[in-house]
C-alpha cells in the first residue's frame, strides 16, 4: 500500500513537469450542486464532478484539495464517486480532514491497470459536511491534479461553489401544540361566560 502511495506521488510530480493537453480537451472539474442550502446541524454530501472531452484516454488517477470556512462546516469524510472505477479496478485515498484550517486534502483515486483513462461524465468523489454555523462558505477546489494513462497532465479547469447554512427554526413539539390549543379554548370558553354574565 506504501508504494502506491510512493508510485501516485512519483506520477503527481511527473505531471507538474510535463505539457498539459490542448486547450480544446481540457476537463471541467465542478462542485454539485453549485450552490446549496442547508440548516445548522445538518449533514450533507457534495459531489466532486468531471467532465472530459470525448478522447481515446482520459482520466487514469486524479487528486484534489477543497478549501471550506471552518466557522460554518466541518469536513466529515468522502467516498469513491463512480466514474473512474467504471474503467477497472482502482485505489482510492479518501484524504484527511483539517476541520481547524478548513481543509480536505489529498483525496485522490487512481486505475491499477495498464488501460486508457475514462473518458465522459461522471462523479469523482462525494465528500460529506457538518452544518456548525449560519452563514455562507464557499466551496473551492484546489490542487487539483487529473493524469491520462501516460502520465500526462490534462491541465484541468476547476469551478467551485457555496454553501448557505441558515439557522434551523424551531419546531413546536406536539404536545406544546396540543396545551397551547387547549388553553386558546378555555380563554375563549372564560370570555363567552363572562359575556353572558355582563348581559344578564
Amino acid at each position: 500500500m506504501k508504494s502506491i502511495h510512493l508510485n501516485f506521488a512519483l506520477a503527481a510530480a511527473l505531471a507538474a513537469l510535463s505539457f498539459a493537453r490542448p486547450a480544446a480537451a481540457v476537463p471541467i472539474v465542478t462542485v454539485a450542486p453549485a450552490n446549496s442550502i442547508v440548516a445548522v446541524g445538518d449533514t450533507f454530501v457534495l459531489d466532486i464532478n468531471v467532465s472530459t472531452p470525448d478522447v481515446d484516454d482520459a482520466v487514469f488517477a486524479f487528486q484534489f484539495d477543497l478549501l471550506f470556512d471552518p466557522a460554518l462546516l466541518q469536513a466529515v469524510g468522502a467516498t469513491e464517486g463512480s466514474f473512474l472505477n467504471g474503467g477497472g479496478a482502482t485505489f482510492f485515498v479518501e484524504g484527511v480532514a483539517d476541520n481547524t484550517a478548513g481543509q480536505f486534502l489529498n483525496t485522490a483515486n487512481t486505475l491499477l491497470t495498464a488501460i486508457n483513462g475514462v473518458a465522459g461524465d461522471g462523479t469523482l468523489a462525494s465528500v460529506t459536511f457538518h452544518a456548525t454555523g449560519a452563514g455562507v462558505s464557499a466551496i473551492t477546489i484546489a490542487n487539483l491534479i487529473l493524469l491520462d494513462s501516460t502520465l500526462l497532465s490534462m491541465g484541468p479547469r476547476a469551478t467551485g461553489g457555496s454553501v448557505t447554512i441558515v439557522s434551523a427554526a424551531p419546531v413546536p413539539e406536539p404536545a406544546s401544540a396540543a396545551l397551547m390549543g387547549i388553553g386558546l379554548i378555555a380563554l375563549i370558553g372564560l370570555w363567552r361566560i363572562r359575556g353572558v354574565g355582563v348581559s344578564g
